[in-house]
């Protein structure tokens, strides 16, 4: 068997994945309709939206097989993002690279595979629509046609769903969407109960760095932070998002203190050391001060994502109070009680 090779764009193809929330959401109607409708195109007993995430292959949309995933390794969709074009693979017994793959001697015994690489809005290639069976055959050129016309279809769908999730300015995570994921994951923390840390970032002295230099080099750091903090969060596998104005949030599954402070600082340097100039800063460059908040048992699970936003909007309070350039989780913070919107405080 021969293990399909990673794109030379791996890291930032990854990156692709993950920000379109690709692997993690649930099953979705509109991926559903194409692969049924390939199905009935090609008549085949298995058709899948596969994407390629760090070590599996996991199925966004799947008919015909009662299965969510397999490792990478195995994956005929592995080979396919390495090449532009429809992959055929007439008879996989008779092709070196998958005759003796645990997908051909065993279940669900393929033989016959067409695959044909699915493109992120931002050009790099996250997955595949395909078409599979259990007995040799050819793919005719209807189908390859087909086949074209779907994978337009739904790169066109992944393009509406890049607009709706992101911000357009930082190209994180929009507010909306970012808490309805969120809450998603809050969901499964509170039936499992599960720790959850979030840290909520704001720029400092950013109103004085705009009136100073104009919004649109305002708008430029910005997206600079934006992208010193999505490295930290892919890095980890949080979700982060535009909080509003100057304000990114970071939610952090199965995350105690300890270990949510060591991040939240980590993001802190990395910013700073950016080497941004901004004179009205205390060091000379941009900083970002962090609140951090944690939610550990059921009793913290409960109170909500809106809970955990309030504590974070107290200890970030207390971090620009400290002097800025630093996280900060207080000891104990009463959520239930109104808390002053860090925005109050001095920029």
């Amino acid at each position: 068997m021969q293990k399909p090779e990673l794109p030379t764009d791996e890291v930032i193809r990854q990156g692709d994945v993950e920000r379109l929330r690709l692997t993690t959401e649930p099953v979705e109607a509109s991926f559903e309709q194409i692969t049924r409708l390939l199905q009935t195109i090609t008549e085949v007993p298995i058709t899948a939206f596969s994407v390629l995430d760090n070590e599996r292959q996991f199925f966004k949309s799947i008919q015909g097989l009662d299965v969510r995933e397999t490792g990478r390794d195995i994956s005929f969709c592995g080979h396919v993002i390495l090449q532009d074009d429809i992959m055929v693979v007439e008879n996989a017994l008779e092709d070196d690279r998958f005759a003796d793959n645990p997908l051909v001697t065993g279940d669900p015994g393929i033989r016959f595979y067409a695959g044909i690489p699915i493109r992120s809005p931002m050009g790099r290639k996250v997955g595949t629509i395909c078409a599979i069976d259990r007995r040799a055959r050819t793919l005719s050129d209807q189908e390859r046609a087909a086949m074209e016309d779907l994978r337009g279809v739904l790169e066109a769908e992944l393009v509406m769903r890049s607009a709706s999730i992101t911000d357009p300015l930082t190209g994180l995570f929009n507010r909306r969407y970012f808490e309805q994921i969120v809450n998603y994951e809050w969901r499964r923390s509170l039936r499992e109960c599960l720790p959850v840390a979030l840290v909520l970032y704001d720029m400092d002295h950013f109103h004085s760095f705009n009136d100073a230099h104009g919004h649109a080099a305002g708008d430029a750091v910005l997206g600079q932070v934006a992208e010193a903090l999505e490295q930290q969060s892919r890095e980890q596998r949080h979700l982060l998002g535009r909080h509003g104005g100057e304000e990114f949030v970071a939610v952090m599954p199965l995350t105690h203190r300890v270990e949510a402070e060591g991040l939240a600082n980590r993001a802190r340097q990395a910013i700073a050391a950016l080497a941004i100039p901004h004179p009205g800063s205390e060091l000379g460059v941009v900083t970002v001060s962090a609140g951090i908040a944690i939610a550990e048992t059921q009793q913290d699970l409960r109170k909500g994502y809106e809970g955990l936003i309030q504590q974070a909007e107290h200890a970030l309070r207390e971090a620009k109070q400290a002097g800025r350039n630093r996280a900060l989780a207080p000891v104990k913070v009463l959520i239930d009680q109104p808390v002053p919107d860090a925005r109050t405080a001095a920029p």
